[in-house]
């Protein structure tokens, strides 16, 4: 694992100075990963122009050491540091304790300000302000508060900068960017709120599990933005329902 980490760090030392060179190396990695997938997956081959480019398209590779090559520019005093950290922690939410696990991409540290930023890469689409709002999605905030408990346990006086969401998508209209937890989502510097009212949603789903209360959701729109990307659907009631509101209601005359 350190190993890992020092090749991850020396990948962002060396494109500050040899881009194109690093661009030609990591090509080389993904063809032969490419061909690994093209023997159990006769379609692969589609996604192959789009990830190594053409003459006409332009290499997703190019376009994220461009998007990263940028980032350095404008923030020079952060370094990547940690890769695919795994974190464990207990935290005590009116007085009911919980156990947080996650594996946290990327964490750039700027060691001169004492901040740090939570990077996480996203092939799909990235939860929307409105998913956080509804407390639909917990991701960024938990990674946050994981990665700050982390880093206090370490040093002193380490402070949350931002979280962002990098977007890889292999899909042609979709491209690739970066999106800023702190002004792009919450689109306020009130971010320890944030945390704060994550918790407390937490802590009080867990609570009304405990009592047995599964109310259906009242969410807007949660066919596509709950239901879809759900496991327990083949035991959730929601479907009955539907169908029995649809077989009750009165048939309108002609």
């Amino acid at each position: 694992m350190n190993k890992l980490k020092s090749e991850n760090r020396n990948f962002y030392e060396e494109l500050k100075t040899n881009k194109e060179s690093l661009s030609k190396e990591l090509k080389v990695i993904a063809s032969d990963i490419i061909r690994i997938y093209e023997r159990l997956n006769p379609f692969f081959f589609l996604t192959e122009e789009i990830i190594l480019g053409s003459e006409k398209v332009p290499s997703l590779l190019d376009k994220f050491l461009e998007l990263e090559f940028a980032q350095i520019d404008l923030n020079q005093d952060y370094i990547p540091s940690e890769f695919e950290l795994s974190i464990n922690e207990k935290l005590n939410v009116d007085d009911l304790e919980l156990k947080l696990t996650g594996k946290i991409d990327r964490v750039d540290i700027n060691s001169i300000n004492s901040t740090f930023k939570v990077i996480d890469y996203k092939t799909g689409e990235p939860p929307s302000k409105k998913d956080y709002e509804d407390k639909l999605s917990f991701q960024l905030p938990l990674y946050l508060i994981l990665v700050k408990n982390y880093l206090s346990e370490r040093f002193q006086g380490f402070q949350i900068d931002d979280a962002e969401f990098i977007k890889l998508s292999p899909k042609k209209r979709d491209g690739l960017k970066r999106i800023s937890f702190r002004n792009d989502i919450l689109k306020s510097s009130d971010i320890e709120f944030e945390l704060k009212s994550t918790l407390k949603a937490i802590a009080e789903l867990i609570n009304h599990i405990r009592k047995g209360k599964f109310n259906l959701t009242t969410i807007e729109r949660f066919e596509s933005r709950i239901c879809r990307k759900c496991g327990y659907q083949n035991i959730c009631r929601i479907d009955f329902i539907k169908k029995e509101a649809t077989n009750s209601e009165p048939i309108s005359e002609q």
